[in-house]
């Protein structure tokens, strides 16, 4: 994992995202749509095994079909090598 400016972190996608979307867990990557909520994506990605920057809503769990939100504390973010 690696840890940027700002407590923001990155992670690898599973497609395309633009910059400003929320993202969600996908499969130990991240997406655009999903269940979990991990942050806010401040960069572009063009698709699958993009690395962007994410500011991340810990503490916060939202689905992306939902206005709903409730208190978790799971993050997942990218391992480095």
């Amino acid at each position: 994992m690696a840890v940027q400016a700002n407590g923001t972190r990155t992670f690898e996608t599973v497609g395309a995202i633009s910059a400003g979307d929320l993202v969600y867990a996908a499969g130990g990557k991240i997406a655009a749509t999903g269940t979990l909520l991990i942050g806010t994506a401040l960069d572009a990605a063009t698709g699958d095994g993009s690395v962007i920057e994410v500011l991340p809503h810990v503490g916060h769990q939202q689905s992306s079909s939902s206005n709903s939100s409730s208190s978790s504390s799971i993050l997942i973010a990218r391992g480095g090598g």
